[in-house]
């Protein structure tokens, strides 16, 4: 073999191996699969199966159109291969997912199992629109920090918990916990907005979100 039918490999090999690695990334930020932290041989599955079927069909077409026509341009099948990771996957594979998950509810009512949740809880109580008001309290009642966020990690089984803050942050002594909880009830039976509570027993925390209509 010549160094220049190794290098025709391995550029076929990256170009068709991207596009993958591009669809796990989109399917992850748009909350349709959900990497964690204590599954991680799962999620090297997940990654290494979208990857795989991307150079498999990439290189079965590079292989068969070779010096015939477009089709056999590695640039041109990385193009295509781009746009079904980034929009038809995507697109796609929320109603093939939520038909899954009905199944399998379905499955699990009549055996008498509670439903599973397509969504971890993190992404249920954080990933909402509007204004978010975060107060965090310790397992003893001191308030740590209340005001309003500006941003939460994506994930808090691949991020570290960490939260943005507007320069509006209240002074933590001056809440108590049961002002805070009533606050944001009465906020909510007003229909301001939104209230849930979060907590994290690995950290020892407790979160009160209220989010803004």
């Amino acid at each position: 073999m010549e160094a220049k039918d190794l290098i025709d490999i391995i550029i076929k090999i990256v170009g068709t191996t991207i596009p993958g690695y591009l669809a796990y990334y989109c399917l992850y930020k748009l909350n349709i699969i959900h990497p964690n932290k204590n599954r991680s041989e799962e999620n090297k599955i997940i990654l290494s199966t979208l990857t795989l079927l991307n150079c498999f069909f990439g290189l079965i077409i590079l292989n068969r159109y070779q010096d015939k026509n477009i089709f056999g341009n590695v640039l041109v099948i990385f193009l295509i291969f781009f746009a079904v990771s980034i929009i038809v996957i995507p697109f796609f594979l929320p109603y093939i997912q939520k038909l899954f998950h009905s199944y399998l509810n379905y499955i699990r009512k009549q055996k008498g199992i509670g439903e599973l949740d397509p969504i971890p809880i993190y992404k249920d109580v954080f990933h909402q629109e509007g204004t978010v008001r975060i107060s965090v309290f310790t397992f003893s009642g001191s308030c740590v920090v209340t005001g309003k966020a500006d941003a939460v990690p994506d994930d808090n089984q691949i991020d570290y918990f960490a939260l943005k803050f507007t320069s509006n942050i209240e002074n933590p002594e001056e809440w108590s916990e049961t002002e805070v909880i009533k606050l944001y009830q009465d906020a909510e039976r007003n229909a301001l907005g939104k209230f849930t509570t979060y907590i994290d027993l690995e950290k020892s925390l407790k979160f009160y979100i209220f989010v803004e209509n």
